[in-house]
C-alpha cells in the first residue's frame, strides 16, 4: 500500500513555473487527465528513486541512468533539482524527495 501524501501543489500536477508557462501559451486549464499523468509520474520517478537509494544508498544517480524498467531516472532526478532551484517544485513533491535516504539537492561534482 502506498502511504505517500497526495502530491500536487496548488495548480494540481502542474508545477507554478509550468502553470505560467503554459498560461502564457494561451493555455487557460491544465487537464485533470494532463494532472493525473504528471503526478503518475512523479510517483514513478520517486518510486525508481527510493530503489535506486535502496541499492546503492545514496542518490548521486549517474548521467543516463535508467530504471529497470526503462525509466528515464538521471534524467527525472536532474529536472526535479532544477523544478527546485527555479521556485517550480510544490512543497509536497519537495518534502517527498527530501525523504528519500540519501536525497541532496546538489547533484554531486564530477571528479
Amino acid at each position: 500500500m502506498n502511504h505517500e501524501p497526495h502530491v500536487t501543489g496548488s495548480t494540481g500536477g502542474v508545477t507554478g513555473g509550468k502553470h505560467r508557462e503554459l498560461l502564457g501559451r494561451g493555455v487557460q486549464r491544465v487537464s485533470a487527465v494532463q494532472e493525473q499523468a504528471e503526478d503518475a509520474e512523479f510517483l514513478r520517478g520517486l518510486t525508481a528513486l527510493r530503489r535506486f537509494s535502496s541499492e546503492h544508498h545514496h542518490t548521486r544517480v549517474p548521467d543516463g541512468q535508467l530504471a529497470a524498467d526503462g525509466f528515464p531516472l538521471a534524467a527525472w532526478v536532474a529536472g526535479q533539482r532544477l523544478a527546485h532551484l527555479e521556485n517550480r517544485l510544490p512543497a509536497a513533491r519537495r518534502a517527498s524527495l527530501e525523504r528519500v535516504p540519501g536525497w541532496q539537492w546538489e547533484a554531486a561534482a564530477n571528479g
